[in-house]
């Protein structure tokens, strides 16, 4: 008997093996699916062969295998239908708009997709009709719909160990024009011209230009002058060109930015860029390597605002613009061609800088090379026990969701004021009653729609509980590259259970990763890299963004980094109710959020902020969804009913926060009943003030707290109004505005606020501002609380100024 239950459990394990054998089995695998490319598949059900521009609809009961490329109208997959993609090749899909209410797969959960697929998403605003319900220029998954994207497992992000160190003369740079005599004359516009030598590191001869047409006089020199100063080049130099604001030649206009390289002799060999779009900041880079001299020579045209207009002539040692980076993480999956975003580690969140994997045979696991001739340097130090270590991310995904943009601003936007490039980009629509949506290892790139609300990069909208029996496997965004995008990158939006983890979010307009109405709950966002924050327009709120726009208090945030935004790198903001579509359907009890504990706020990282790093205040007000007053925060063990008699406060642990470089503030935190615990600190003009809004305490404690540190960014110049003279700091200031902003670690406001074991460190008053580890708030109209304590509060510097003023 014994062995026939062996024999039994032995068939009943293979039987089951068998059965996950056939599960990770590829989508394209399937027997049963018929190819794009031949004409039965379509005409077996009544359809024609799609053809360029062709309205294509995938039938229920249709299986379809993608194995050419298509440029088509739409793409309109109905229930039971099924679109896969070939494993075996590449692809590109140049189409108006995908609509699911079938199946759409690149890969699965268990085949990663390995080659490369495109999806291009193209159209100017009303040029196609769209789905109502979906918009335009999208991929939409509607009611039954399945989207499966999986593209190849690459870590997504990961720290440096080693600081990489910007490049300066006799530092990998053999010739600057920015840090040259030569630059005095920048204030003259036009074509400024150089001559190098190739094969050494030299300047022969330099000019301007004035070629505009504007100025009689000066435009006649220039004409004049110009031919005779390049023929007179010698044959083998090469001559470099950069636009300075003023040209009027070809179709290179007025306040483009444009850039020239060339050997003289070979006009074959010129490599010339022009960037004649709309954009706010236009950039013409180009370059020429020469490896026999150990250098590379390249030309750089910015035009900007007024202080960020210049020209460059740089002749780099070769070697330096290929560093090797050593990184915290396990690199082996970043391939040559992968492009990589290393962020800022100081203030200005404008110093972080992308470059390009390269072939490197003597790396390590935890190393690459890139292409880079860093303009700055990027940090890396554990100092104090805090961690300013910058990140290292990926862009680069072997599936690619691409918006087709305009040069400059279609006037169907309606927004051109307001932006004066394309913002119309692709989007990625989830709607109520989908079937499954996985998105993992994708890359979106010009995504988002600035010209309306609702039109988001990856966007869950109104989906209600997507974590319950209906759904055995939650839906979730996994280590996605989204960069570029015109309006935020990730939105939740009337929807639960969400799972957000190690995605990469640049260059974005608006809140960036952004719960909605303040209705989504159990929403788990988790080892996101967000950077470089802009403001957006759609919303009130959106001209002071944060990376993360946390509207409610169900919410995990935990192991993720702000990494530089124009306003807070962290907003933890709740509405009195759900606003917006959410109001009326139950998902929180008016004043519920403001009473309801933080599900969990843990090993989060804040720097390179404008203003402050961690936020916990205000409240949202329906009618127009701007920002009011304070946010009553008052957290009971009942939220519903928070004066019951057995309620009791239910404190809110925030542990391991981490902020540095931030400007203004490292955080601020509005609320009762927050023991803030870990806390590291340092680098900023105030590095912590807790603000009260109910009788509850709030506590910090096991922390460290530190003044200024050994990153000393770069250095600032400034405008002294007591001395009516310019003045430069060896090291980047706070606020730089404000060359006498007193540096201040902990500040009491109104409190009772208890400290217990604080490390205060590096607090260094200097000629023009006073540093101190504890202060009060300055011009603080309300009484300060004579209840607050400090116990166990350890100080690593010595100074008689401990308790000052901010």
């Amino acid at each position: 008997m014994e062995s026939w239950a062996v024999l039994y459990c032995y068939c009943a394990t293979a039987i089951l093996n068998i059965g996950q054998i056939t599960t990770t089995q590829c989508p394209d695998a399937d027997s049963k699916l018929r190819l794009w490319s031949d004409s039965e598949t379509w005409t077996l059900h009544g359809l024609p062969v799609p053809f360029q521009n062709a309205t294509v609809t995938i039938k229920s009961g249709m299986k379809v295998k993608l194995d050419v490329d298509v440029d088509v109208n739409s793409i309109a997959i109905e229930t039971n239908g099924r679109l896969v993609w070939d494993s075996s090749r590449d692809s590109v899909v140049r189409t108006y708009f995908i609509y699911i209410r079938g199946t759409m797969e690149i890969g699965s959960e268990n085949c990663k997709f390995k080659q490369k697929a495109q999806i291009i998403l193209k159209g100017i605003r009303g040029e196609n009709a769209g789905i109502p319900q979906c918009g335009e220029k999208f991929i939409c998954v509607d009611q039954g719909g399945t989207l499966e994207l999986h593209g190849r497992d690459k870590l997504s992000w990961t720290k440096l160990t080693k600081t990489v160190t910007k490049l300066s003369v006799g530092e990998g740079l053999y010739f600057k024009h920015q840090e040259s005599e030569n630059m005095k004359h920048d204030w003259r516009e036009g074509l400024r011209v150089y001559e190098m030598d190739p094969l050494s590191p030299k300047v022969y001869k330099e000019d301007v230009f004035y070629l505009s047409g504007q100025m009689g006089w000066w435009t006649d020199k220039g004409i004049k002058e110009i031919g005779p100063f390049i023929n007179s080049m010698q044959d083998g130099h090469i001559v470099c060109v950069a636009l300075l604001r003023t040209l009027r030649i070809r179709e290179v206009d007025n306040d483009d930015a444009y850039a020239l390289i060339a050997i003289i002799g070979k006009p074959d060999s010129a490599i010339e860029k022009l960037d004649n779009s709309a954009k706010d900041v236009r950039i013409a880079t180009v370059s020429m390597d020469f490896r026999a001299a150990n250098q590379r020579i390249e030309v750089l045209s910015r035009v900007g605002s007024p202080g960020d207009t210049r020209v460059d002539f740089i002749i780099y040692e070769y070697d330096r613009t290929y560093p090797i980076i050593d990184v915290v993480d396990n690199v082996h999956s970043w391939e040559p061609g992968d492009r990589v975003l290393l962020t800022s580690t100081d203030f200005d969140m404008d110093q972080a800088e992308e470059g390009i994997v390269q072939f490197c045979q003597n790396c390590n696991q935890k190393q690459i090379g890139i292409s880079l001739a860093p303009r700055y340097t990027h940090w890396s130090k554990m100092e104090n026990n805090i961690d300013m270590r910058g990140e290292v991310a990926l862009l680069t995904r072997n599936i690619k969701i691409l918006g087709e943009m305009e040069i400059n601003c279609p006037t169907a936007n309606k927004n051109c004021k307001d932006y004066a490039y394309d913002t119309f980009g692709g989007q990625i629509q989830i709607l109520r009653n989908f079937k499954n949506v996985h998105i993992e290892g994708v890359e979106l790139e010009n995504v988002g729609q600035a010209t309306e609300i609702g039109n988001y990069p990856l966007h869950f909208h109104m989906c209600y509980d997507t974590d319950d029996g209906n759904y055995p496997n939650p839906p979730y965004l996994k280590r996605n590259s989204i960069y570029r995008a015109f309006a935020r990158c990730i939105a939740i939006h009337g929807s639960h259970g969400i799972t957000i983890e190690d995605n990469v979010c640049y260059e974005i307009l608006g809140h960036s990763i952004f719960l909605e109405d303040g209705g989504e709950k159990r929403t788990v966002i988790d080892g996101n890299l967000v950077a470089s924050t802009r403001k957006g327009k759609l919303i009130a709120s959106d001209s002071t963004p944060a990376s993360f726009w946390i509207t409610n208090p169900l919410t995990v945030i935990r192991n993720n980094v702000a990494a530089g935004s124009v306003e807070d790198g962290f907003w933890i903001i709740f509405p009195d109710e759900p606003t917006g579509n959410s109001k009326s359907l139950g998902f929180m009890k008016k004043y519920e959020a403001k009473h309801t504990k933080i599900t969990e706020i843990s090993n989060n990282v804040a720097h390179s902020n404008l203003v402050t790093g961690f936020f916990m205040d205000g409240t949202i007000q329906h009618n127009d969804l701007k920002v009011y007053g304070v946010n009553g925060y008052y957290p009971r063990t009942i939220p519903t009913d928070p004066r019951n008699k057995y309620a009791e406060d239910d404190p809110v642990y925030i542990n391991k926060m981490t902020c540095w470089k931030n400007r203004i503030q490292n955080s601020w935190i509005r609320g009762g009943f927050i023991v803030l615990k870990h806390y590291s600190s340092a680098d900023s003009g105030r590095g912590l003030i807790f603000a009260r809004s109910s009788k509850q305490e709030q506590f910090i404690e096991y922390s460290v707290i530190v003044g200024e540190t050994d990153n000393i960014g770069e250095p600032t110049k400034t405008w002294n109004n007591t001395l009516s003279r310019p003045l430069a700091y060896p090291r980047s200031l706070a606020v730089p505005w404000d060359d006498q902003f007193p540096i201040i670690g902990l500040i009491f406001y109104d409190g009772p606020v208890y400290a217990d074991k604080i490390w205060f460190n590096d607090f260094k008053s200097t000629e023009n501002y006073t540093s101190a580890a504890i202060g009060f708030r300055r011009r603080n109209q309300f009484s300060s609380s004579a209840g607050s304590a400090m116990t166990d509060i350890l100080f690593g510097f010595n100074d008689v100024s401990c308790i000052i003023k901010d």
